[in-house]
């Protein structure tokens, strides 16, 4: 079930190499695509940045993280909240919008909510 979210969520976006569901704590629970990418250890690295970010937010009262991003000279990474405990991450190449992504990821998202909570 999760797959199949995560394959049109890949295919929904242009030059996506990955796409993956992980859990708070960073553990992937299902991914698709990522040849090459150490998806295990980059969806750790972003839910702890995003928790970090989070506390920070919630420190300053401005709201919750909903979405966090990193771009480089190789790859666009979003990270956006499904659900209280659970997290899509989606790798784009360099030189492709990430527009598109979080746009389809929001859309994606709610899809996902509904077998998570």
């Amino acid at each position: 079930m999760f797959r199949q979210r995560l394959n049109d969520l890949r295919e929904a976006i242009s030059g996506a190499r990955a796409t993956c569901l992980a859990a708070g704590d960073g553990i992937v629970i299902d991914s698709v695509g990522g040849e090459g990418l150490d998806l295990e250890v980059l969806a750790a690295e972003m839910t702890s940045m995003a928790k970090g970010i989070g506390a920070e937010q919630r420190g300053l009262q401005i709201g919750e993280a909903l979405r966090f991003e990193i771009v480089t000279d190789a790859y666009g990474v979003i990270l956006t909240r499904v659900a209280e405990s659970y997290y899509l991450l989606v790798v784009v190449e360099a030189g492709h919008p990430l527009g598109r992504a979080r746009f389809e990821m929001r859309r994606a998202a709610l899809d996902f909510q509904d077998d998570l909570v």
